[in-house]
C-alpha cells in the first residue's frame, strides 16, 4: 500500500475529515488544524508584503531624496522609518527573489 494511505489514515485518526485528510502522493508536508503548514507560511509572507507596501504608501516619502541637488539646504529628516526596514519584516535576501500575487 502506498505511503499516502498511511498519511491519510493518520490524518483521519487525528480528527480531520476525510476530504481534508487526503494528501497527494509525493506530498511530504504536515497539516496543522486542517491547514497545510506551507500554506500558513505563504499567507504570513503575503501579509508581510502587503504591510510593507502599505508602509511605503504611508511613510515612503520620508526616505525620498526631495532635494537631490541640495539647493535649498532643507532640514529634512533622513532617518529610515522602522516599518520600511526590511530587517524588521522578517524577510531574508533569499525572499527578495520571490514573487507574490497581489490584488
Amino acid at each position: 500500500v502506498h505511503k499516502s494511505w498511511d498519511a491519510f489514515f493518520r490524518n483521519v485518526d487525528s480528527g480531520m475529515s476525510p476530504g481534508i485528510a487526503f494528501e497527494r502522493p509525493g506530498t511530504h508536508i504536515t497539516r496543522i488544524g486542517g491547514m497545510v503548514e506551507t500554506d500558513q507560511k505563504v499567507i504570513r509572507d503575503h501579509l508581510k508584503v502587503q504591510a510593507l507596501i502599505r508602509a511605503y504608501q504611508i511613510t515612503g516619502h520620508n526616505i525620498a531624496d526631495l532635494d537631490p541637488l541640495s539647493i535649498n539646504d532643507a532640514d529634512l529628516d533622513s532617518k529610515m522609518p522602522d516599518e520600511l526596514n526590511l530587517d524588521k519584516t522578517g524577510f531574508t535576501d533569499k525572499d527578495m527573489s520571490r514573487s507574490f500575487l497581489l490584488p
